[in-house]
């Protein structure tokens, strides 16, 4: 089983808190932790789409209340956008981990390191790297609070999904906050949750 329960990542979060001010070094743990917790928080998002994700219109036109983006591994075949509703448990994590919102500026472009975004083999090798030393210090911080010490990245998407479908979230949602585009072509007559559902799930 890939996913932590709530109890045990949400003392990875409250831990998150106390853990030094490291930010802008380049081997800052709380800040790679935060990365992880982002990935929880934003609808499970992996790394490889976190990287690119973009200031964009929808967190323009709604304040900074939502950020976006459309899975990067299914874009050609299922290009369902996904919202990330900022909560009041992710906007801390954004505000320490992420760059200043410019138009269309990359949200975590401090992870980038001056990578060429538009190289798919450079950006590849970019989020491993990213993916694989988000895993280690998650890992450091697990050991801390005795919590199983194989935990990585993946367990941020499994666990928030996992969460969701606990809770009693519409499956349809859990799917489009996922980005998937659902196995069933009823999925596709279904209309766009509404900002507020987004908010009320997350």
């Amino acid at each position: 089983e890939h996913f932590l329960t709530v109890e045990q990542i949400s003392r990875i979060y409250h831990h998150w808190f106390e853990m030094p001010d490291e930010k802008g070094k380049d081997k800052s743990c709380k800040m790679y932790v935060g990365l992880f917790l982002f990935s929880y928080l934003g609808n499970g998002a992996n790394v490889n789409d976190l990287l690119r994700l973009k200031y964009n219109n929808d967190w323009y036109n709604s304040d900074g209340k939502i950020l976006s983006f459309v899975r990067h591994k299914t874009a050609d075949k299922s290009p369902v956008k996904v919202q990330i509703p900022v909560t009041k448990w992710l906007k801390p994590i954004l505000d320490y981990i992420a760059d200043e919102p410019t138009r269309n500026g990359n949200v975590l472009g401090w992870f980038l390191k001056d990578t060429d975004t538009n190289d798919e083999e450079t950006m590849f090798k970019r989020t491993m790297y990213v993916n694989s030393f988000t895993s280690v210090k998650v890992r450091k911080v697990c050991k801390v609070l005795g919590l199983r010490e194989d935990v990585c990245v993946t367990f941020a998407r499994h666990t928030y999904s996992t969460t969701l479908h606990h809770i009693g979230a519409p499956f349809a949602l859990v799917e489009k906050n996922l980005g998937h585009s659902g196995s069933d072509i009823a999925f596709n007559y279904i209309g766009s949750f509404s900002v507020d559902d987004l908010f009320k799930w997350n």
